[in-house]
């Protein structure tokens, strides 16, 4: 629920937000879809798969710099080989973990009225993580995936037999370069490391490593409107 509460309140910002780029060209909204690199500790034990998100920037007319709010989220893969003993501790046969990034950061470089530009990126914000130890089970009838949701008919679905899930504050930095595509459209490419500061947390257990930072980076492609 809190999780939800969070996205829900972002959402309805990112609303006004994007409602008011219509009136106000210094607002454009964007969306991305990618890859994610497992970085760090974690990357002993996670593979990343795939990440997408969605924000907001806001940048005077033909100004260097901007400010965004970006809410994404990244699905890891367990790397079985390396977990076996904690998977055969719980009778599991697989692993997997997702983060939920709730930022917000600065972005400066060349000039938004350029039609190519390159750009850094750093800012912070909440973050959540979320890792679980499953066992395929049979189901009929409409059932939940902890993945895809509510799914009606039979098959094989994921049973949770573990899982752990931690809040904490991280920093992001990254770059990217975008190319304008026409009516007030572009595209982009943009890399974002992420650091989360789960090493202290008395919660910090579990697959993605006990006594360490959480540690990625996502790449994406995206369209800014």
């Amino acid at each position: 629920m809190r999780i939800l509460r969070s996205l829900a309140a972002t959402v309805g910002m990112l609303a006004i937000l994007t409602g008011t780029a219509s009136a106000q060209k210094n607002w454009t909204g964007q969306f991305n879809l990618g890859g994610a690199i497992s970085m760090g500790a974690m990357d002993s034990v996670l593979t990343g798969a795939f990440s997408w998100g969605f924000g907001a920037r806001y940048s005077p007319a033909d100004a260097p710099w901007g400010l965004r709010i970006d809410i994404r989220t990244t699905r890891f893969n367990g790397r079985n080989e390396n977990i076996q003993p904690l998977l055969d501790k719980f009778g599991a046969s697989d692993a997997y973990a997702r983060t939920w990034d709730f930022t917000l950061q600065g972005d400066i470089g060349t000039s938004t009225a350029k039609k190519f530009r390159a750009y850094v990126i750093g800012g912070g914000g909440y973050y959540n993580r979320y890792a679980a130890l499953t066992e395929p089970t049979l189901v009929g009838g409409c059932y939940w995936d902890p993945w895809w949701g509510y799914i009606c008919g039979s098959g094989t679905a994921d049973q949770i037999l573990v899982s752990k899930s931690d809040w904490a504050w991280g920093l992001n930095g990254g770059a990217g370069v975008s190319l304008k595509t026409g009516r007030g459209a572009s595209v982009f490419v943009e890399g974002v490391y992420n650091i989360m500061y789960t090493k202290n947390s008395n919660e910090n257990t579990g697959t993605t490593g006990t006594g360490n930072n959480t540690t990625w980076m996502p790449i994406y492609i995206g369209v800014r409107f």
